[in-house]
C-alpha cells in the first residue's frame, strides 16, 4: 500500500481507494486474493462476496479477462469517533469490458465497459490503515 493511502485524511482515503481498485484488478486477473483480503474488514458482505466469486472462478480453472476498474472521481466525507476515523466516499468508477470464462460447460459471461457510481464506507483506527467496511453500487 502506498504511504499516501495510510494518511487518515481525505487525500489518504482517495489514495486508498485507488490502491483498492488496483488490488481488485490484480485479484480478478490472477485469482490471487491475498492482498485483496487485507483491504477490507471482516463482515463486509459485498467484499466477502466478491472475494468468494473470484475464488470460485479460479478454483476450477476459470479466468477473467478485462474488467479493469479505475477511479475517475470521488467525494469524501470524514468523521471521527474516538479512536476511529470513518470515511464515506462516493466514487465514480470506469470499467473496461470483461469476459469471465467459467470452468467446465457453464456459459461464460461478457459485460460491456461501464461507468458506475459506488458508495464506499472506510474505517481506520489510530495507527491502522484504511479498510473497506462496506460498499454498494448506487448507480
Amino acid at each position: 500500500m502506498p504511504d499516501a493511502a495510510a494518511a487518515h485524511t481525505k487525500a489518504g482515503a482517495k489514495a486508498f481507494m485507488a490502491y483498492f481498485w488496483r488490488v481488485v484488478n490484480y485479484a480478478e486477473t490472477t485469482g490471487d486474493v491475498k492482498a485483496l483480503k487485507s483491504t477490507f474488514v471482516k463482515g463486509c458482505g459485498a467484499c466477502e462476496g466478491g472475494l468468494a466469486g473470484i475464488r470460485a472462478i479460479y478454483r476450477n480453472g476459470g479466468h477473467v479477462t478485462g474488467g479493469q476498474g479505475t477511479v475517475v472521481a470521488g467525494a469524501v466525507l470524514l468523521s471521527y469517533a474516538g479512536p476511529f476515523v470513518l470515511a464515506d466516499l462516493k466514487v465514480t468508477l470506469k470499467t473496461s469490458s470483461q469476459r469471465v470464462d467459467y470452468p467446465g460447460t457453464v456459459k461464460d459471461s461478457v459485460r460491456p465497459g461501464a461507468v458506475v457510481h459506488d458508495m464506499f464506507h472506510l474505517s481506520a483506527t489510530d495507527g491502522d490503515a484504511w479498510r473497506v467496511a462496506q460498499f454498494e453500487v448506487i448507480g
